[in-house]
């Protein structure tokens, strides 16, 4: 478990819609999780690992499609993917006074 200054940042919404996610993706994950571990333990193992180690059907595209899309088009297409659309609380605190700021600048 968290201790209470991590929750405090994360909150406790966000922290439960995320455990839920797991919960719910957990379910279509293979059972077989030894090409994960092969390749971990090449990336630890190696003399001079690979930045990416690709494992499972449809990475290797994914992978090529991310090196060439410029950094924040990739950023919001693997946002979308992962599904999160929740954020924590102290980074919804800091875009709110971000915000205030920016409305408080244009007056």
């Amino acid at each position: 478990m968290l201790d209470e200054k991590s929750k405090a940042v994360y909150g406790s919404a966000y922290l439960e819609r995320l455990y839920s996610k797991f919960e719910t993706r957990a379910q279509s994950f293979p059972s077989d999780l030894s090409p994960v571990v092969a390749a971990m333990h090449c990336a630890l193992f190696s003399k001079r690992p690979k930045s990416r180690y690709v494992v499972g059907r449809g990475m290797t595209a994914l992978t090529y499609l991310f090196a060439i899309l410029p950094s924040w088009i990739s950023d919001q297409l693997s946002l979308a993917m992962s599904g999160r659309d929740v954020c924590p609380a102290m980074l919804q605190q800091q875009t709110a006074s971000a915000a205030d700021v920016a409305s408080g600048a244009g007056q």
